[in-house]
């Protein structure tokens, strides 16, 4: 009697315990599922924070190899500018560019040689024919008077 009145009393507490138990599980199932949910959103914005990190990580190799580029052309151009001018020097000194005037320009003086240096080839090439020209009367007329003389003999 005494074990069945202290199963009646305690039967509450182990209802209540019971419910309880039941209500953790539940809790724990909700939030084992958002904990879950969680976690995918997680890796789907990590998925898509690396493929954005990997972007960036080609875009600052082809920006560094672009700059380095860059600095490698810079070198170039300002070797060639170097040459460019040591030729302006020479071409002063040697009497084909005039630097005397206060506004000489090495570039327009530049063109206007090139200029006449077109002009000189046209006269050479046109000087040229003309020696062909005569060469080939020459020719001609040394043949004809070739015929001539063994037509007199």
């Amino acid at each position: 009697a005494a074990i069945q009145e202290a199963e009646r009393d305690a039967a509450p507490a182990l209802a209540a315990r019971a419910k309880a138990a039941v209500d953790l599980v539940r809790a724990l199932h909700v939030a084992a599922g958002n904990a879950e949910a969680l976690a995918n959103e997680e890796e789907e914005r990590s998925a898509a924070l690396q493929e954005v990190s990997d972007a960036a990580y080609r875009d600052s190799t082809a920006a560094a190899t672009d700059a380095q580029r860059a600095r490698s052309e810079i070198g170039h151009l300002r070797q060639r500018l170097t040459e460019v001018e040591q030729e302006t020097a020479e071409a002063v000194r040697a009497g084909w560019l005039d630097d005397t005037a206060p506004d000489a320009d090495p570039a327009r003086a530049a063109l206007a040689a090139s200029d006449a240096e077109k002009t000189a080839v046209a006269a050479w090439d046109t000087a040229r024919e003309a020696a062909r020209a005569a060469v080939e009367h020459a020719r001609e007329t040394a043949a004809a008077e070739s015929r001539a003389e063994l037509t007199a003999a």
